[in-house]
């Protein structure tokens, strides 16, 4: 299989190099990079570097989806695909957002789950007036001591 390319690797003139990425925690690469190794790329990039690339006069083939950057329709096609994905992710972060937002309008809970329920800080509470330390309360509760301080300030 290609290599991974990492910093500092050496491009050569006429080098077939690879491009993959994933846009959701749901997708992975092996497709893609076994489609690369196929078509001989010899170094495959997991980060985004297109528009470097553009800027250094280097073009670029897509072997999915048939565009190359090396002529003037490939361009075009490229900028219209690069556009609607942008446009994509920016619709997908403002949905996400509204989403977000309306949850905490009806008083949902956004995020991770609390470190501790509402029963443990009241018991935490009591054992701190008790006399016991906070660093002794948060051990028995399995938390850190600042993530104690932390929801006891907010509560």
């Amino acid at each position: 299989m290609g290599l991974i390319a990492q910093k500092g690797t050496r491009i050569i003139p006429g080098m077939k190099i690879g491009y993959a990425r994933v846009s959701t925690d749901e997708q992975n690469l092996a497709l893609q990079l076994h489609a690369l190794d196929a078509a001989g790329c010899e170094t495959v990039f997991l980060v985004q570097i297109l528009d470097e690339l553009r800027s250094r006069n280097i073009g670029v083939q897509s072997i999915m989806d048939g565009i190359d950057t090396t002529t003037a329709a490939g361009r075009m096609v490229f900028s219209m695909v690069s556009a609607m994905a942008e446009f994509e992710r920016s619709v997908i972060s403002e949905r996400t957002k509204a989403g977000m937002a309306a949850a905490r309008r009806r008083g949902r809970h956004v995020g991770r789950p609390p470190k501790l329920a509402p029963g443990q800080l009241d018991y935490a509470r009591h054992m701190i007036v008790a006399g016991e330390g906070r660093a002794q309360v948060a051990r028995s509760l399995g938390v850190d001591s600042s993530t104690l301080r932390r929801l006891l300030m907010k509560g």
